[in-house]
């Protein structure tokens, strides 16, 4: 099977482009989501990640596109709030990876999604947690409480600083860690530079 081809999509609504991706969601939601839902609820948009590649080639038809996964994402103040993501082709992970990083790009803090019962474990693998901001200290996916319920999903996040944050952390201790080093350096040339002289006194002496 081809590889599929990430497209990172910026626009706004488009009524050709909301049909042709309500028509997949039956086929890559696994039935969960159908047509109508996603033409009244994916209206408000600000980015589409699609992967998708050509189909199968006919001789009476053109290369038809085949969908392997999409995400819906509106853009917000401090986050990048997932409205769907969908794939049944195991594209759900780098679409995941592909949208924190439009949010790293976008300089957001937070993704944010409403997860279904059945998909809450996998997505704390990949690091969300049961909050409205995973970026506080106080953010604990096995203490939180959950907010949501079984039909609309459950709230949670993700926080797109901490690998930032965690730089200056590392920065601080290779600093210290270098200047321990030119401490004991500095020990080792004293203590080198007293014997090397008691050394040349002996010499002179016995000269």
């Amino acid at each position: 099977m081809k590889d599929c081809k990430v497209l990172v999509l910026k626009q706004q609504y488009d009524e050709k482009i909301l049909r042709f991706l309500s028509a997949q969601l039956p086929s890559n939601c696994q039935s969960k989501i159908n047509r109508a839902w996603g033409r009244k609820n994916l209206k408000d948009y600000d980015f589409i990640i699609v992967a998708m590649r050509e189909g199968s080639k006919t001789r009476r038809k053109t290369n038809s596109v085949l969908i392997c996964g999409f995400v819906f994402i509106k853009e917000l103040r401090d986050n990048l709030y997932i409205n769907l993501i969908c794939s049944n082709m195991g594209y759900g992970s780098i679409l995941l990876a592909k949208t924190e990083a439009l949010a790293i790009k976008r300089k957001k803090d937070l993704v944010v999604l409403k997860a279904l019962p059945e998909v809450i474990r996998w997505y704390e693998k990949k690091g969300f947690k049961h909050s409205k901001n995973a970026c506080k200290k106080r953010a604990n996916p096995r203490n939180s409480r959950r907010r949501g319920d079984y039909e609309h999903g459950f709230l949670m996040s993700k926080c797109m600083t901490k690998r930032q944050g965690a730089l200056p952390a590392l920065f601080n201790r290779l600093k210290a860690g270098f200047k321990k080093r030119s401490v004991r350096k500095r020990k080792r040339g004293d203590d080198g530079s007293s014997s090397s002289g008691q050394d040349a006194q002996k010499k002179a002496k016995r000269a």
